[in-house]
């Protein structure tokens, strides 16, 4: 066999190999998979700073300490969309930490993530009531929100609504005699109001639903919270002033009430 013939015959068999298989007969490079970047989780989160005239619970649409108290949150981003979250309060009326009702202090972790469009919220909240070091008047409670975010349009400015269906259990550290708690509701944000950059309205309305608990009676009631939000920075926003208003629906021993306050926050 002349050597014109071997070179034909091993091109032919070259083409057929790649008809056949669809791919070229190439030796496959061999990947170094320890040289491949991984992601790595980097902390983020908002730590907030406020002040309000007294400390109100939302769940219950109850004031539990009509005097002054000091606010600070921190929430920490957690991979794979969980949280976590410190929560306290300080009562400015004797300056004494763990000595009144407005001296409160939660913890949160929870989970977040987007599902078919609908924004999923859970969490597990422990409640460190006063007196903190005793366990007595603590307690759990679990929530689950599902919450669907529209752009309504211009006017004036950007306008959005979030409907959101929630539900938390309250129970005491046992786990017995708990209660169920309903806060349907609608969230609109007004972004650049009258074409004012850097300034959100926001505002949200809910219907609020409680259990027997404790000493706060099965009721219902109204709930409108709003303020501004004022863009100071890139990692720093004001909240000023801000406003919530608690309205009974049912005859439970509960008057109606507001708190104004103001916060600021920082991101990271």
């Amino acid at each position: 066999m002349n050597r014109s013939l071997w070179f034909g015959l091993s091109l032919i068999s070259l083409l057929l190999c790649g008809c056949v298989s669809g791919k070229a007969c190439l030796p496959k490079p061999v990947l170094d998979t320890q040289r491949i970047p991984t992601a790595s989780w980097t902390p983020s989160g908002v730590f907030t700073l406020g002040y309000q005239e007294n400390l109100y619970k939302p769940r219950f649409n109850a004031v539990v300490n009509e005097d002054p108290v000091v606010l600070g949150d921190l929430v920490i981003n957690l991979p794979s969309g969980f949280y976590l979250e410190t929560w306290g309060s300080f009562g400015t009326d004797d300056n004494k930490w763990n000595s009144n009702k407005g001296d409160e202090l939660s913890v949160f972790l929870g989970w977040k993530e987007k599902f078919c469009g609908l924004d999923i919220k859970t969490n597990l909240n422990y409640v460190n009531a006063e007196p903190l070091n005793l366990m007595a008047n603590d307690v759990i409670a679990e929530s689950l929100s599902v919450s669907k975010n529209f752009l309504v349009g211009e006017c004036s400015g950007i306008h959005h609504l979030r409907i959101e269906a929630r539900a938390d259990y309250v129970s005491p550290l046992d786990f017995d005699e708990g209660a169920w708690v309903y806060l349907p509701g609608i969230h609109h944000t007004w972004q650049a109001p009258f074409t004012v950059q850097g300034v959100i309205f926001s505002e949200q309305i809910t219907f609020q639903h409680n259990d027997d608990f404790g000493k706060f009676e099965k009721g219902a009631a109204l709930q409108w919270s709003g303020g501004l939000n004022w863009k100071i920075t890139e990692r720093i926003t004001l909240n000023a002033p801000t406003l919530f208003i608690g309205i009974p629906l049912t005859d439970s021993e509960r008057d109606g009430f507001y708190s104004l306050g103001l916060s600021m926050s920082f991101s990271f």
